[in-house]
């Protein structure tokens, strides 16, 4: 360590958390058979020194960055006879971690932990897109539904545990 100031480690960390988040909608009717609807929402923020999980240490030197945006649209029209329905959804989520500069020390006999989250770092990501048609005819006093979806996702972890390193002793 040298000339490191290890006492941030070994002091209660203080939590920062800074975000913003918000949400919309808009519904528009074309005439007496066909509605647009559309809804949106995200959420962006940051932590500093955030609790990693049940790890021993504090948190102190640790980062996250995330970002959550999801919409969805609905277009619904039809007649006395049939009804259709279509719906498109997309999410995005990203979170980014980083670690402290000390990898994971661990004093076993004393039961003392020092510097970054042995979880650290890592980088994650998530995008779907999924859309639905459904469907429905007025056959006299009953009525038949057909339907299908599609989802597509797409995942993207780049983490390995304990990259930073560990250190027992």
């Amino acid at each position: 360590l040298g000339q490191q100031d290890v006492s941030s480690w070994l002091a209660p960390p203080v939590r920062t958390w800074q975000g913003v988040s918000g949400a919309g909608r808009l519904d528009w009717r074309f005439g007496e058979s066909t509605l647009f609807a559309v809804r949106a929402g995200g959420a962006a923020w940051s932590e500093d020194n955030p609790q990693v999980g049940s790890e021993p240490v504090n948190g102190a030197g640790a980062h996250l960055k995330a970002q959550d945006i999801s919409g969805a649209a609905a277009l619904t029209t039809g007649s006395d006879s049939w009804t259709s329905e279509t719906r498109l959804g997309v999410h995005v989520s990203k979170r980014d971690w980083s670690g402290a500069a000390l990898p994971f020390t661990e004093l076993t006999g004393d039961a003392v932990a020092i510097g970054g989250a042995v979880t650290l770092p890592g980088s994650f990501r998530e995008t779907a897109a999924d859309v639905s048609e459904t469907v429905t005819f007025a056959l006299g006093a009953h009525s038949v539904t057909a339907g299908g979806a599609l989802l597509h996702r797409q995942v993207r972890y780049d983490w390995l545990p304990g990259s930073a390193g560990r250190f027992l002793f």
